[in-house]
């Protein structure tokens, strides 16, 4: 078969184009990672290119070449290694993106295991915008936590104001005048200076 190739090749050709589609067709063959049709399309594109377009013939093989190359063993451990640099990958930006929802102080851990649920089920690209998501609900329920911290703290300090009079009165040295300016004194204080009072 190889002959054939090369007599088509050959006929009416001029000596230095003959010579260099058999060695074209010579490489092609020694190609051990293409497969018989993938050779037998690059013998036909070679002695196609060899009537038309002479200097086609070094970009026929070239192509056969690459493709050879792509093919080769060697490349399948390239792309494993390529697929498992990629889901490592991916596994630390879902641990990352957890521990980011995780550490959210307003949101409830239901809330959390939801998200953190759809982070892992999540493709890389899509885990951004749920954690921005989250981060959302969390920033929105800040301002009732606030106001309940703000109404506790309140009720302490009017819990330290009244204990403070109530110290206040009940010392016996002091004129009912001294006792309601102390007094008067403590109601108007902030919280750190009532006891300096």
């Amino acid at each position: 078969a190889k002959h054939v190739r090369e007599a088509a090749a050959n006929t009416n050709l001029p000596a230095d184009v003959a010579k260099k589609v058999k060695a074209a067709h010579n490489t092609v063959d020694a190609l051990k990672n293409l497969k018989p049709e993938q050779k037998a399309a690059a013998h036909r594109k070679l002695n196609e290119v060899a009537r038309t377009d002479a200097k086609a013939i070094d970009t026929v093989v070239a192509q056969a070449k690459e493709l050879n190359a792509n093919q080769a063993p060697g490349n399948n451990e390239r792309a494993k290694q390529k697929i498992e640099t990629a889901q490592k990958a991916h596994a630390q930006r879902i641990a990352n993106a957890q521990a980011e929802v995780n550490r959210l102080k307003n949101v409830s851990k239901n809330t959390k295991a939801e998200y953190n649920e759809k982070i892992s089920r999540a493709a890389t690209d899509e885990i951004p915008a749920l954690v921005k998501e989250v981060k959302a609900l969390d920033a929105a329920k800040q301002p009732a936590i606030a106001k309940k911290e703000i109404a506790a703290a309140q009720k302490a300090h009017a819990e330290q104001i009244k204990e403070s009079q109530a110290l206040v009165n009940k010392l016996e040295n002091l004129s009912k005048e001294a006792k309601d300016e102390y007094n008067s004194r403590i109601a108007k204080a902030a919280t750190n200076e009532v006891e300096a009072i």
